[in-house]
């Protein structure tokens, strides 16, 4: 073997041979080590792209030219997943445009410029791929940039998931979703016929019955009686009396008579003096005047909300005032409730409409939402709590409820 001496340079050095021409032990365990190395490497890459073609992912690599989109790249899998083959991309006979569904094409190209413009590197898109036999499948595509030594981006690269069993489940539920909301509204109106039915059945017979009992008793004061039959016809008076408000009460639980006969605004200023029969909270009800046109529907969901938030109020905010206003804000009625109780956090509160805590809630933002409107909630702990519920009012003829009706604001 050659031995080098003190003189030699590093290159002279690195390519030492022996006499018989071969290169030492050493550099030959490199090489091996390298082989080795690149042969895993290609290994792996054969597993990556195994892989992939057995998926239903596809993998495409664009250069930014919008409009064009030319391919540079895509995964082997093409042609088993949409039915072209690669080199029909590649080639530039089959151009980006024509494989994305036509009403896609704009806003995932405005998508892609507004992301690039913003600098992003990584983003996601959902969107429609026509297969070559015309059917459409629908993909969720994870997309990065690439750029080149100079760190200018070149290529946008995307690795596409088919989504197209997703999405269908999806449709299928937003159907499902429609159905269940016509049948809640179908079973909405019939509990409300239902509650004025009873309730104009308590106050027709039940109520007015006890009145003419009442009347009847009331001719026997003037009659000779014991002190015995005396005493009890007053316990029987006072009893009739008791009976009397209870059947108001219930009346008025189930479908307050002046909620159809003055409206809204008279019902909730009776239901808040209820409510603060026997309560050291002071309540307040305010209303804005204004005329607020409602459908017997909106008008019963809007008075149980109220009821209920107030009986919430009552039972776990532990206030010293609770106010409720009433205002019409163009074509939307809004009513907020607010008390200077303990508050809560809303984000611990079950809204999944599971029973227990928050499912009176919950309940609320449904009704609300299936009347058009919406049920928002602002509190925390120790700072008390606002409940407002916005639903629109009935448009008068050939007038269609206003898109910006509904606004968020502070209640003043």
């Amino acid at each position: 073997m050659t031995i080098e001496g003190p003189g030699k340079s590093p290159a002279s050095r690195t390519n030492a041979t022996d006499r018989s021409g071969k290169l030492p032990g050493g550099q030959r365990q490199v090489e091996r080590r390298t082989e080795e190395q690149l042969r895993t490497a290609l290994e792996e890459l054969e597993r990556y792209k195994s892989v992939v073609s057995k998926s239903r992912t596809l993998v495409f690599v664009w250069r930014v030219a919008p409009g064009v989109w030319p391919v540079e790249l895509v995964s082997d899998n093409l042609e088993d997943v949409l039915g072209y083959t690669a080199d029909d991309l590649m080639s530039g006979r089959v151009s980006w445009p024509e494989i994305t569904h036509p009403e896609d094409v704009g806003r995932v190209e405005a998508e892609v410029a507004a992301c690039l413009k913003a600098g992003q590197s990584e983003w996601s898109q959902e969107y429609r791929l026509v297969m070559k036999s015309g059917q459409i499948r629908w993909f969720a595509h994870q997309k990065s940039v690439l750029r080149s030594p100079g760190g200018q981006i070149t290529h946008v690269q995307s690795f596409a998931l088919d989504i197209t069993d997703r999405k269908r489940a999806e449709e299928k539920l937003a159907q499902y979703q429609k159905r269940i909301e016509g049948l809640t509204s179908a079973l909405s109106s019939a509990e409300d016929r239902e509650r004025r039915r009873v309730a104009e059945g308590l106050h027709d017979c039940v109520a007015q019955g006890l009145g003419a009992m009442n009347l009847h008793l009331q001719v026997l004061r003037d009659a000779e009686l014991s002190e015995g039959q005396a005493a009890a016809l007053d316990e029987s008076l006072g009893l009739l009396k008791q009976m009397g408000t209870a059947v108001r009460t219930m009346t008025f639980e189930l479908y307050p008579p002046t909620l159809h006969e003055m409206g809204l605004a008279p019902a909730l200023s009776w239901l808040v003096e209820q409510h603060s029969r026997g309560h050291p909270a002071e309540f307040r009800f305010e209303d804005d005047g204004q005329a607020k046109p409602l459908s017997d529907e909106t008008a019963g969901a809007v008075f149980r909300a109220v009821r209920e938030l107030l009986r919430n109020a009552v039972r776990h905010a532990d206030p010293r005032h609770v106010n409720i206003s009433s205002a019409r804000e163009g074509d939307v009625l809004r009513i907020c409730v607010e008390s200077d109780g303990i508050g809560f956090d809303p984000t611990s509160v079950d809204l999944a409409g599971r029973e227990g805590a928050g499912f009176g809630l919950f309940s609320i933002r449904e009704r609300m939402k299936h009347l058009g409107g919406r049920f928002e909630i602002e509190s925390s702990p120790g700072c008390g709590s606002r409940f407002t519920l916005l639903v629109p009012t009935v448009p008068k003829t050939g007038e269609e409820p206003s898109a910006t009706g509904i606004v968020r604001e502070p209640c003043g």
